[in-house]
């Protein structure tokens, strides 16, 4: 086993991201409204549902980090917790870190829907892999 206090790095990385996303998205929608491409009552509610700008982007992919990344925190509280760390499941840990970087930067950049959509199974698949994986780890020893 590896030390537990490895898998906070891969976790404090997607916190990151998260914050990195929180920071940009403010700026886009000042952009958006200064440009004409929405009003700043559009946002009154959150996003804004008559947007096209890259506001929309940005506010969705802020939306994203608090979906299936937080089954990647619950996770990783439980394996510091626990101790079960080992290679496997940190390499599984960072893959989805790479993965959900990728997706904020497709969805953000290119938005490209196929290649969004993909990254976004695969990290999904890499995140079930781990919970099986650690699942086992508990169960099978």
């Amino acid at each position: 086993m590896l030390p537990a206090k490895l898998i906070l790095y891969p976790m404090a990385v997607m916190v990151l991201l998260t914050f990195v996303v929180m920071a940009i998205l403010p700026f886009v929608r000042f952009i958006a409204v200064k440009a004409g491409k929405s009003k700043p009552k559009d946002y009154l509610y959150g996003d804004s549902s008559s947007e096209k700008s890259l506001a929309k982007l940005v506010g969705r992919n802020y939306t994203n980090l608090f979906e299936a990344p937080t089954l990647f925190y619950v996770l990783c509280l439980l394996i510091f917790e626990t101790g079960l760390l080992d290679q496997i499941t940190l390499r599984l840990a960072w893959a989805f870190v790479g993965f959900r970087l990728a997706h904020s930067l497709v969805h953000i950049i290119f938005n490209r829907l196929l290649m969004r959509m993909t990254i976004f199974i695969i990290s999904v698949l890499v995140l079930m892999g781990m919970w099986a994986y650690y699942l086992w780890l508990i169960i099978g020893h």
